[in-house]
């Protein structure tokens, strides 16, 4: 998705702006993640905004997105202002370890965090922040999360398939309990490379595990991958 601006069914992403671009990855996880029963969400690293506008099209729900680039903030308020939820959604130039907690905390906290390590960095300092996570690595992440989690919230984020156990182990360290988790494959008979993962504060009854293909096959999204984005896909 390579355009800097991408249409979608409800809204448009002005991206020119933006250190971290529209991908699959965002808008999976903004198609995928539960928004029933939040009554106060969170995006971090918002960088165009779409995670955020993708949730405030299926919610009624007050969100805070914040992002520590200031021309990604200015992007996704710029994106919000022409949207219909802009007096919904608050934007911010923000560092997530600088966000103070309130008293009644976040619901729902969603992120398509930074996850390659300091030995892949480009040299580009912006793309760099929002690919790497030398400046919000997993734990601080998670750790950051369930300070400011309300007492049932819940965390969303999508990792690449070989950050699975570390996540999990930050998740232990953390108080972060796993409760959904959707492997993605790309195509039939190749491994999964993408996970979407939920995790809450409360233990869950039962974690609930899917599996699904990307493509069937590419480039056509599978049926499930199609339920998940058709609501906001303009041409699907």
């Amino acid at each position: 998705m390579p355009n800097d601006r991408f249409d979608f069914k409800e809204f448009s992403i002005v991206q020119s702006g933006a250190a971290f671009k529209v991908g699959t990855d965002g808008c999976l996880l903004g198609a995928w993640t539960d928004v029933s029963g939040a009554e106060r969400i969170l995006d971090i690293g918002t960088g165009s905004g779409v995670i955020a506008l993708m949730l405030a099209q299926r919610s009624n729900t007050a969100i805070q997105a914040i992002d520590i680039d200031v021309s990604s903030a200015e992007q996704a308020l710029r994106n919000v202002r022409q949207s219909p939820w802009s007096k919904r959604i608050d934007v911010h130039h923000l560092a997530l370890q600088n966000l103070k907690a309130a008293d009644e905390g976040f619901d729902l906290m969603v992120c398509n965090p930074p996850f390659f390590k300091a030995s892949t960095l480009s040299g580009n300092v912006r793309k760099d922040t929002a690919r790497h996570e030398e400046q919000l690595g997993l734990t601080t992440l998670l750790n950051c999360c369930r300070k400011l989690a309300s007492e049932s919230g819940r965390l969303c984020i999508v990792i690449p398939s070989h950050r699975l156990e570390d996540i999990l182990r930050c998740a232990m360290d953390t108080g972060w309990h796993r409760s959904r988790q959707l492997n993605i494959r790309p195509v039939s008979g190749k491994s999964i490379n993408r996970i979407l993962l939920e995790f809450q504060v409360d233990v869950p009854v039962k974690m609930q595990e899917e599996e699904c293909l990307l493509y069937d096959p590419h480039p056509v999204y599978s049926h499930r991958i199609l339920a998940l984005l058709r609501p906001y896909y303009l041409h699907l």
